[in-house]
């Protein structure tokens, strides 16, 4: 498996079946994600929760505003497919509708987040465009965002949201370069920035100069995409995703940084020795506390793995995870999409492993990790069907956790 634009990611809903299945599940019997997938951790054991939405759609990211509050997003990669908001009222999971600027074309939320109950915002793509919905407590309501120049010939993309305030929130997400109508994708040059914008209470716009965007290499060339991000307060916030010289597509961890003032820079971490790794997911705990969860693979041939790394104050460290134990298969993988911390001593995080059963059908498992503290340990699901991938997680409390993905 190796990362693409919203492909292995899993930042738009495209799970790493679709890789799996070299991005065509009609190849195989087995059919590319097309449901709503919801768990619920309840302090013992993880079990499935039944999604009210029959449209088909997978759901990419959940967040908890109370125990009696969540929201989980969502949509399909099929053309003209609506996108899908789900809330959870304490007892039950319900979908509220979603206005969409577009009936065709690709639509999709990919990230959410709130500050109330009156305040939560959603954000993904819908006709190749930016798309961001806000839920005012009585309806959905989509909010006027900027895309790529008119100028630029590319798809614009947003993948994570975090809220801080009513009146400051951000997201970030990716461009994708077009030549004449025909392929958009990585590779491109000029190189592709990341795409980040911020909410200032009246308008979304491009962030402040700087702010999460800057490249560690000095010629700029770095091709990047943001895939999640998190906020402890104003001043610390946290953007990780995944970057590459254009054409020649080795992915490379990002972390970005901003701290209110700027002069932030989106810098490569993790080990030096991988030949390729990604950030998929991130949470803050603290100004020195936050964790970031991804892939990688030490050889070009070599199965991903799930890769975790740490902020200490100081720097970002890869964090030993041994992952699940899958059967011998030329293409099996481990990958982990989303984190969600409690304290110190109690942080998830979620993704997938997969494997071919048989060359015409691959299988793919919830990764449920758990940190306690001071290791990293599987924790086991019961999935319902053999294609199963977790996408979002948010957190209540130790005894309250939410996961929702596809099937």
């Amino acid at each position: 498996m190796r990362p693409g634009r919203l492909g292995v990611l899993a930042v738009a809903g495209v799970s790493l079946v679709l890789a799996l299945t070299g991005g065509s599940a009609s190849a195989h019997s087995t059919k590319s994600p097309c449901c709503a997938a919801i768990e619920h951790w309840n302090g013992n054991v993880w079990k499935p929760v039944a999604s009210p939405d029959l449209s088909g759609a997978p759901l990419n990211a959940v967040a908890a505003i109370s125990a009696k509050d969540l929201w989980a997003v969502g949509g399909s990669h099929y053309s003209g497919a609506p996108v899908v908001a789900e809330h959870w009222s304490g007892s039950t999971w319900s979908t509220v509708p979603v206005p969409l600027p577009s009936a065709s074309g690709f639509n999709m939320l990919s990230g959410v987040s709130g500050t109330s109950a009156s305040d939560v915002w959603a954000v993904g793509t819908s006709a190749n465009e930016t798309l961001i919905e806000h839920w005012d407590g009585q309806a959905w309501t989509r909010v006027p965002s900027p895309s790529a120049p008119a100028n630029v010939d590319a798809r614009s993309y947003l993948t994570g949201v975090v809220a801080i305030s009513p009146t400051n929130a951000w997201a970030v997400g990716s461009y994708e370069y077009c030549v004449s109508g025909r392929f958009c994708g990585v590779g491109s040059i000029p190189p592709l920035p990341a795409l980040v914008l911020h909410w200032n209470g009246t308008q979304w716009q491009y962030a402040p100069a700087g702010a999460l965007t800057k490249y560690a290499y000095p010629d700029g060339s770095l091709d990047a995409e943001l895939s999640a991000v998190d906020a402890v307060s104003p001043h610390h916030i946290w953007a990780v995703g995944t970057g590459a010289l254009p054409q020649a597509y080795t992915p490379t961890t990002l972390v970005g940084h901003w701290d209110g003032n700027g002069g932030n820079t989106i810098q490569p971490s993790g080990s030096s020795s991988d030949a390729g790794s990604w950030l998929s997911g991130v949470t803050a705990l603290t100004a020195t506390q936050a964790w970031a969860v991804g892939g990688h693979y030490k050889t070009q041939n070599a199965p991903a793995k799930p890769l975790v790394e740490r902020w200490n104050g100081h720097a970002w460290r890869a964090v030993q995870l041994t992952g699940v134990t899958l059967p011998r298969s030329p293409h099996s993988y481990q990958s982990l999409h989303a984190a969600a911390a409690i304290s110190a001593k109690d942080v998830w995080a979620v993704g997938e492993a997969g494997y071919y059963a048989n060359p015409n059908a691959p299988v793919v498992k919830t990764l449920i990790e758990h940190w306690d503290g001071r290791h990293w340990t599987a924790v086991p699901a019961q999935d319902p069907t053999p294609v199963y991938a977790l996408y979002g997680v948010a957190a209540v409390s130790a005894n309250d956790v939410w996961a929702v993905g596809s099937y």
